[in-house]
């Protein structure tokens, strides 16, 4: 039987953290554009300085993302009142 969901606290902090990581995200594609690495579409103007950046950023972008991912799942199942 699956019980009713426990009273949520919502976590403002995780929130933030998610909508700071998605920004980068669209950050680092548009910049995409302009580095010498592979990528669908590139413009004719490299920006040398712009690969420092990216370059690091590229090292926790998508772990970062997992762990976002994975403390909103934790979150939402940890509501949930499951008995069989």
């Amino acid at each position: 039987m699956v019980g009713l969901p426990q009273k949520k606290e919502r976590r403002y902090d995780i929130d933030w953290i998610r909508v700071l990581v998605f920004d980068l995200l669209i950050l680092y594609h548009v910049g995409m554009f302009f580095v010498e690495w592979g990528w669908h579409i590139k413009n004719n103007e490299i920006v040398d300085w712009i690969q420092y950046p990216m370059s690091f950023t590229s090292q926790w972008r998508i772990p970062i993302l997992f762990v976002i991912s994975g403390m909103g799942t934790r979150f939402a199942l940890s509501r949930m009142n499951l008995s069989f």
